[in-house]
């Protein structure tokens, strides 16, 4: 164990119960032994899942130690951003999940794991609805007088476009 009974006799009479008491050491030796497992495995990182212990304190630990985290809620999204985490830190796994949630996902640029494939049109559609203020904006500008040219650029595929980074080269 990595605390003695007269250790947490000690703490009880200093800090009302209940409470949560944590191995630090404990979890960075864990943590370095599951990376160490998958070495074989140049892409390999765990993604914490946050919901299990949503403790910023654990977070930073385990960012220090490499991984990432596995978020499935706006709150979780947001404690995460908080502890500094972004981009391809953040697995976002979802379920039933409102737009909002997609959007922060995505603002923050993490992984967006989709567990209908309806969800795919919703991010099409959402990307494209993006562009579609952006010319407008655009074209408002335009009408204001503030740019010259109003440029509209031959777009390829949307869904081809807005799926791209997600692509797996599994033939390489």
């Amino acid at each position: 164990p990595f605390v003695t009974l007269e250790k947490l006799n000690e703490i009880t009479e200093k800090f009302p119960t209940p409470f949560h008491l944590y191995d630090e050491k404990g979890i960075r030796e864990n943590a370095k032994a599951l990376k160490e497992a998958f070495a074989w495995n140049p892409g390999f990182r765990e993604y914490f899942a946050v919901k299990a212990t949503p403790n910023p304190f654990i977070l930073k630990i385990l960012q220090e130690e490499g991984c990432g985290v596995d978020c499935s809620s706006l709150t979780e999204l947001m404690m995460s951003e908080k502890c500094g985490f972004s981009g391809s830190d953040i697995m976002f796994s979802s379920n039933v999940t409102p737009a909002e949630e997609y959007v922060k996902a995505k603002e923050l640029g993490a992984f967006i794991n989709l567990d209908d494939i309806t969800h795919i049109d919703f991010q099409h559609n959402d990307r494209r609805s993006n562009r579609r203020k952006e010319e407008e904006q655009e074209e408002e500008d335009v009408e204001n007088g503030s740019k010259r040219h109003l440029v509209k650029e031959l777009r390829q595929d949307d869904k081809e476009q807005a799926w791209s980074p997600f692509r797996l080269d599994i033939e390489g």
